[in-house]
């Protein structure tokens, strides 16, 4: 279900105020003023004429319309209460749309270098459990938990690359500002000795001609 835009909220909200206006305005009383001016003389732009002025202002007020304009507007203020809930609610649901998305999103970066210092501690681990191997004085064994574990903690990584990916993209359909991560660029940046903070905003994709 698509979220209701709240400038288009906030449009049907104003036209609802100024409907309102338009029919307090017509309950008011009319009021229409004329002046004109009588020239007596022959020619008007002589000087052997007199001329004279006349003025005249007239009322009109509809005080028989049956309450027909004290109805609509009635009507009009119910559409303009309801218009404003429907507007409060769609700010109320974006505020915390973005606030959730962006606390989801430094939760993910987070894990993302949590993930990556697990990698590093692993593969440290998985180097170590080769030596020992090779010079006798480890196992088979050792070996391959270190591997199974290093195949773990990459996995992880790769996931939270992911979820961050996801998280971003949540965080752009509640602002409107597409961003997103280059996973390869991102673990390319790592591997040759940048550090995470760099790597991350290296990797970082801001328009769709990076991301084609």
């Amino acid at each position: 279900m698509r979220r209701q835009s709240p400038i288009s909220a906030l449009y049907a909200v104003k036209k609802a105020e100024k409907d309102i206006a338009v029919v307090k305005a017509n309950r008011l009383p009319q009021v229409n003023a004329q002046v004109s001016r009588i020239f007596n003389g022959e020619k008007v732009f002589d000087n052997d004429h007199n001329d004279s002025w006349a003025a005249g202002l007239s009322v009109s007020w509809n005080i028989f319309d049956n309450n027909v304009t004290s109805a609509q507007v009635q009507e009009n203020e119910a559409t303009l209460r309801r218009l404003q809930s429907v507007y409060e609610q769609t700010r109320e649901k974006i505020e915390l749309d973005v606030r959730k998305a962006y606390n989801n999103l430094i939760a993910a970066e987070k894990n993302i270098l949590t993930t990556q210092t697990a990698v590093k501690q692993a593969e440290e681990e998985y180097k170590i459990a080769q030596v020992k191997y090779d010079e006798g004085v480890g196992t088979n064994l050792e070996v391959m938990d270190a591997q199974e574990k290093l195949t773990e903690t990459q996995t992880n990584f790769f996931t939270a690359l992911y979820d961050y990916n996801v998280s971003k993209a949540q965080l752009d359909k509640a602002m409107g500002v597409p961003i997103y991560i280059d996973v390869v660029l991102y673990d390319e940046s790592v591997q040759n000795g940048k550090s995470a903070d760099f790597a991350l905003k290296n990797s970082i994709l801001n328009d769709k001609s990076q991301r084609s």
